[in-house]
């Protein structure tokens, strides 16, 4: 689950090592952007936008792949001892850092307003980093367009990596999984001497195996969103997205508690 196609970025990993893993994608992006909102808000409708999945579908594991989503509403899910694993992003890729990462180094954050205030990533960051976060209001909404370069995505982007440019950082952690599909832009403008880690190949990458040993097996794959299907379906093609250009796309009402999806397939 993500608020877009930020949660996209992970699920182009499990397709590319598990292509016949059964799997539900869902988009809330009638509600993106989440990181805009207050963290209750987006706390209310992850647990709503859960339940009706829950209710839907037999799940095995559940992805939570947004960022913003994991600081407002983790916790809760955590508390409902739900019968299946529950994976995340943040603490996740703070403890892949504290891991791999030298104490002492100078870390820039870049994710959105709210996750920023949420302060989960400063909760599990080895305390001896130094840390800059930086909200990036705006920008998860561009690439949700399937704005992933030129002049409009600049004009968002570089005020962003200022900050992180003037503290000197050595790594960057990309805090939202929309920042993904823009990891390389990011890279060229901060130069190769930073370090950019991706919370969406983090998270992917401790989730597989988590997921092969479940030994699902082959079984039906789904994309869906809250919001327009076709607008959705534009932006992956725009998108370095190829793993998932010819999968289908349904909408789902998730507050019509009694509609199904319909599907439509993404044109070529």
């Amino acid at each position: 689950m993500d608020s877009g196609v930020g949660g996209l970025a992970v699920l182009k990993r499990f397709v590319e090592q598990m292509p016949e893993s059964p799997y539900i994608f869902m988009g809330d992006t009638a509600w993106m952007p989440y990181g805009e909102k207050p963290l209750s808000v987006v706390r209310d409708r992850v647990l709503k936008v859960h339940h009706w999945i829950d209710t839907h579908y037999p799940l095995a594991v559940f992805v939570l792949a947004c960022n913003t989503a994991t600081v407002a509403a983790y916790d809760t899910l955590a508390g409902m001892e739900l019968p299946y694993p529950l994976l995340e992003p943040v603490k996740t890729t703070s403890e892949w850092v504290n891991a791999h990462l030298s104490s002492h180094q100078n870390i820039g954050i870049l994710a959105t307003p709210a996750t920023v205030s949420g302060k989960r990533y400063l909760q599990f960051l080895n305390s001896a980093f130094e840390v800059t976060q930086v909200p990036c209001t705006g920008l998860a909404s561009v690439i949700e367009q399937g704005i992933c370069n030129g002049p409009v995505l600049d004009e968002v982007l570089l005020p962003y990596l200022e900050p992180l440019q003037s503290a000197q950082v050595e790594v960057i952690i990309l805090g939202c999984t929309h920042y993904s599909l823009i990891r390389d832009i990011i890279q060229e403008k901060m130069g190769p001497q930073v370090k950019i880690i991706d919370s969406a190949e983090i998270l992917a990458h401790v989730a597989i195996p988590i997921i092969q040993n479940l030994h699902l097996g082959n079984g039906h794959q789904q994309m869906m969103v809250t919001g327009s299907a076709p607008n959705f379906a534009q932006a992956i093609q725009k998108l370095p997205l190829r793993e998932l250009q010819n999968k289908s796309v349904v909408m789902v009402p998730v507050d019509a508690e009694s509609a199904r999806p319909q599907p439509l397939k993404i044109s070529d």
